[in-house]
């Protein structure tokens, strides 16, 4: 299994790409989830790859699925436990600022019950 993770992250990163569907993104953030929970640890030499996942997925979700937030969430939870800090520390600027985004954008503030 282990050694197939690169091409099937590859293979996801071609669905990004391919499909705007927010469907096919939740089932991906599904799959990996999966991945990450089985073996964890073993999507970090995948990190930056799995970083422009969440870049075109937040990017294509404000505003919109609220499936497909929750999945990424989850998903972000199950990726970065095994993680240590030095790990995600390349990382840590574009995640916060997807992180916020989110939370700020229109969606979120009228779920709040926010103008």
């Amino acid at each position: 299994m282990v050694t197939h993770v690169p091409k099937l992250c590859k293979k996801i990163k071609w669905n990004f790409e391919l499909s705007k569907s927010p469907e096919i993104a939740v089932c991906n953030y599904a799959l990996l989830k999966e991945i990450s929970n089985v073996i964890p640890g073993v999507l970090e030499p995948q990190m930056g790859l799995i970083v422009s996942f969440f870049e075109s997925s937040f990017n294509a979700s404000l505003g919109s699925s609220t499936n497909l937030r929750f999945e990424m969430l989850e998903f972000m939870m199950a990726l970065f436990q095994p993680f240590s800090a030095t790990t995600l520390l390349p990382y840590l600027d574009k995640i916060i600022q997807f992180l916020l985004d989110a939370a700020n954008d229109k969606f979120s503030n009228n779920a709040k019950g926010m103008p």
